[in-house]
């Protein structure tokens, strides 16, 4: 059987040094602001325009600079 899946997020984690420096780029590079939320404040993101994909940016207490994951979820078709 087969299955489906696709990227549905992008985490990349800054440390605190960089945090605003990033969050400017990124905002600046996807054209949309990246609002904080409220729930889980250590990240900051969109859901980009057009697209099930949302990019987040986690400020990181581990100082791991550049970090990316990403999520993929998978579904398996109705039988």
């Amino acid at each position: 059987m087969a299955h489906y899946s696709r990227l549905s997020k992008i985490v990349i984690d800054v440390p605190p040094v960089d945090h605003d420096r990033e969050l400017a780029f990124w905002s600046a590079a996807t054209g949309q602001p990246l609002a904080q939320f409220d729930r889980h404040p250590e990240y900051h993101g969109p859901a980009l325009h057009g697209q099930e994909l949302w990019l987040l940016i986690r400020g990181s207490m581990t100082g791991r600079a550049g970090c990316i994951s990403t999520s993929t979820p998978t579904t398996q078709p109705a039988k």
